[in-house]
Parts: structure tokens; sequence; C-alpha cells
């Protein structure tokens, strides 16, 4: 039961997070949004240390948040995390992803399908072309990668201490 608990604590205060860094990010800097995706980073960081449930659930409410924030259709966001969510913890527990290099490709991998299906998602509903933000669109999933992969090697070593 105590582990449950944990794995709920631990979402809502990713999820907690990734509004805040999203809310700052758009005041500091509206364009620093399309650049780092906080809320695929939560989903990420959550699906990879508690599983594809976890990360489904969480993605799919980091989802419909991010789907609050936007004027774009509710629940496309939803779909597309929850996606990431599940495939993250999935596949994160069948492969070794020890090393911060496999971690970043891993990452960078499922950043680049989830970002691929939002487009797909999106130009089969409105038929139109996702505008990039000069261009900063197309690097959400590297930088996406980089903050959720420094933050899992964080994490993992704040682990690590706890324990000895």
């Amino acid at each position: 039961m105590a582990g449950r608990f944990r794995t709920q604590a631990e979402g809502a205060v990713a999820t907690a997070a990734a509004v805040i860094v999203y809310t700052l990010l758009g005041r500091l800097h509206p364009s620093a949004v399309a650049l780092v995706n906080a809320f695929s980073i939560a989903v990420v960081v959550i699906a990879f240390r508690r599983g594809e449930v976890a990360g489904a659930l969480v993605g799919t409410a980091c989802g419909l948040i991010q789907d609050s924030f936007t004027a774009g259709v509710f629940g496309l966001s939803g779909l597309t995390k929850t996606l990431l969510g599940f495939t993250t913890g999935y596949v994160a527990r069948k492969i070794h992803l020890a090393s911060f290099a496999r971690l970043f490709v891993f990452l960078f991998l499922v950043g680049l399908l989830e970002w691929l299906a939002w487009v797909g998602f999106y130009l089969l509903i409105f038929g139109e072309r996702v505008y990039a933000r000069n261009g900063l669109l197309f690097f959400q999933p590297l930088a996406t990668a980089a903050a959720g992969s420094l933050l899992i090697v964080v994490w993992r070593r704040i682990d690590r201490r706890r324990a000895s």
C-alpha cells in the first residue's frame, strides 16, 4: 500500500512541477514552451521510475492539463502523452538504460515518436500545417530528451545516496 501511495505522490508532484515549469517558461519567454515540453519530461520520468501503468496515467493527466493551456482540440495531447508514458514505461523495463548516452537516445526516440504522433493527429484533425514557432518546435524532442535524461540521472544519484 505504501508503494502505491508513493507512486501516486510522485505522479502528483511531477504533474504539479510540470504545470509550474510550463507557466514560468511561458512568462519568461513564450517561445521556450515550444522548445522544452515540461509535461513530457514529467511523463517520461514517472514512466521510467514507476512503469507503464503509472506512465500512462500521468501521461493522461499531463496531456489533458497541457490541452487546457492551449486553444486546440482537447484530448490531443492527452492521447499522445498517454502513449508516451506507456511506451516509455514498457520499453524501459525491457532494455538496459544505465548510461546517460543510452538514456538520452531512448528519450529522444520516444519524444520524437510522441511529437510525430501529435503532428500526425493535428494534421488529421485540422488539415493544416503546424505552426513551428520559427523552427523551435522541431528541436523539442532533443531539448526534452536532454532535460529528462539529466533529471533521471540526478534522481538516480539521490536514490543511491539515500540507500547508502
